[in-house]
């Protein structure tokens, strides 16, 4: 653990003791849950630590919370502070300093910190669930003064209503913020947990809606985070594939590993800092300003994005071209290919289209590669062999917002889900009876899939009943490391195999070079228990390099 982590354990650890005294639930949030499951502690990089809290544990919570914090430890809402203008609540170490730039001008809260996201309810009415959402984001819009919220509102799926914020904005002016948050918070978090018709919570966060079924918080679990045990939801899994996608196990590279600029002090309070700038400042005319300057960047921010948009969408126009007048210069047949099992062949034909349709600002601007039905058919069907389905998955969000699936696209659709279920299955359920009926219906039909054939191969271990099975998964294992020689998680699971044979020694090896082919952190932790279960030297398990 890092220092700073060090320290956030401490308060994590304080926030705990007073949970488990007055009966109050929990849950490990984001990357810190994140953490837990899928490295038993933090994220080696994470900085921060976050936990969600419905609104009814969180009223319990604030009413013990002055007689049991401590002198030096603060906690701050806009409830206790009208300049703290943040709607996540923070549990505050006094005695250190974490200033982020939007907090600094309040100049509350502004000690390292556990942050408290609160869970609304939701309701499942169509009607009454779009009108929570458009209300929400005009709230957390009007909240703020520091900076613009709602920062991509052009989309299709985005629920920001300019005039609903006009209105209330205009209202704030008339009859001041207080009145105006009031009112809007009596409209937006009016349901309690006991109510039927909801399904989902929300996160009253901002950057963007967080929705999450209620059924994988419910009565929590134990993880080991570190030196202690401590509640996640009941399905965090399931949490994790709605917060970061299909891919959630998968540890990021260096450059999407997501950390925060701030001004930064484990032994100095930051109190020493902000009375250093405060006092050159006028705190209300700043504010003033700062609203000011909020409203305009927020009239501006639509034609802005609008402008984005159409720009990257001309820029797909202009692949369209591109992609179709390459293809029929080379007059190929891709679903001949595609039928033929020439991958190798399609992915130079499909490169240029792939690195185009899945780039960043193609998927935040919906820029659709309007090209024929067979091409993105291939296309999808190659990001599903290689196990890439979750690519998939988001070409063809963006395709659907633009025309009907046809027939081929069906057919790749159900693929995709098919392999995602068996995902599902052994990462979130841990079924692999689940995985295994899956595999064995689709396998037949699609057998280069290569999800499928890791799936087949781990139920076959998991099926094992004699040395012969064994025996036959590791041959089985070697085949495929033949044609995948640098796959990490048939390495380990050749190692699994190894190590039913009782063969250790190389068990241990092969983990050690599986280790170095995969980002994939459940398989990684798995790993590295067994390697620390078999005695492997611990600095030998510590200098396994990771992708």
């Amino acid at each position: 653990m890092t220092p700073v982590q060090q320290n956030l354990l401490k308060l994590l650890k304080e926030i705990d003791a007073m949970c488990k005294k007055h009966g109050i639930t929990y849950y490990l949030a984001g990357g810190t849950a994140l953490g837990a499951v899928r490295n038993n502690g933090f994220l080696p990089w994470d900085d921060d630590m976050d936990l969600y809290i419905t609104r009814e544990n969180w009223k319990k919570l604030e009413k013990i919370i002055d007689s049991e914090i401590r002198e030096d430890r603060g906690f701050a809402s806009t409830d206790r502070n009208d300049k703290y203008q943040n709607p996540i609540l923070r549990y505050v170490d006094k005695n250190t300093t974490t200033i982020y730039r939007s907090q600094a001008l309040a100049g509350a809260a502004c000690g390292q910190h556990v942050e408290f996201m609160v869970m609304d309810p939701v309701p499942k009415d169509p009607e009454k669930y779009k009108e929570f959402r458009r209300l929400l984001l005009v709230y957390t819009e009007l909240l703020t003064s520091y900076f613009v919220v709602n920062r991509q509102v052009v989309n299709k799926d985005s629920d920001f209503d300019y005039d609903t914020y006009k209105y209330y904005c205009d209202m704030m002016d008339e009859k001041g913020r207080p009145y105006v948050l009031g009112l809007l918070e009596d409209k937006i978090f009016s349901y309690s947990d006991t109510d039927e018709e909801c399904d989902y919570y929300c996160l009253r966060w901002g950057l963007r809606i967080l929705m999450y079924e209620r059924k994988n918080y419910g009565t929590p679990r134990l993880e080991q985070f570190e030196d202690i045990m401590v509640p996640v939801g009941c399905c965090a899994e399931g949490i994790f594939r709605e917060a970061y996608g299909d891919t959630w196990m998968m540890i990021p590279t260096v450059q999407e590993q997501e950390t925060h600029d701030s001004l930064h002090s484990l032994t100095l309070s930051y109190v020493n800092y902000i009375d250093d700038y405060l006092k050159f400042m006028n705190k209300e005319e700043a504010f003033a300003k700062y609203w000011d300057y909020k409203k305009y960047r927020v009239d501006m921010l639509i034609d802005k994005e609008q402008n984005t948009a159409n720009r990257f969408k001309l820029f797909a126009v202009r692949d369209k071209m591109h992609i179709t007048r390459a293809l029929k210069k080379k007059k190929v047949d891709l679903l001949a290919l595609l039928d033929e099992g020439r991958y190798s062949e399609l992915h130079a034909l499909l490169d240029y289209y792939l690195k185009q349709q899945l780039s960043g600002d193609y998927m935040k601007w919906e820029a659709f590669i309007d090209i024929d039905d067979e091409i993105i058919y291939a296309a999808l069907m190659l990001l599903i062999v290689d196990g890439r389905y979750y690519h998939a998955r988001k070409i063809l969000k963006v395709y659907r917002l633009e025309r009907e699936p046809s027939e081929l696209i069906l057919r790749a659709e159900e693929l995709m889900n098919a392999v995602r279920n068996i995902s599902i299955a052994i990462y979130d359920h841990k079924s692999l009876d689940e995985a295994a009926e899956i595999c064995h219906e689709w396998m037949p039909k699609y057998p280069d899939v290569i999800d499928f054939k890791r799936c087949d191969l781990q139920t076959g271990l998991y099926f094992a009943r004699s040395k012969a099975d064994n025996e036959a998964c590791l041959e089985k294992a070697d085949a495929l490391l033949e044609k995948y020689p640098a796959d990490g998680e048939i390495m380990k699971l050749r190692g699994d195999a190894l190590l039913a044979l009782g063969r250790e020694d190389e068990a241990v090896l092969a983990y050690l070079d599986a280790r170095a082919h995969t980002r994939n952190g459940i398989v990684l932790n798995e790993m590295k228990k067994k390697l620390i279960s078999l005695g492997a030297d611990e600095e030998l398990i510590a200098s396994a390099p990771l992708l």
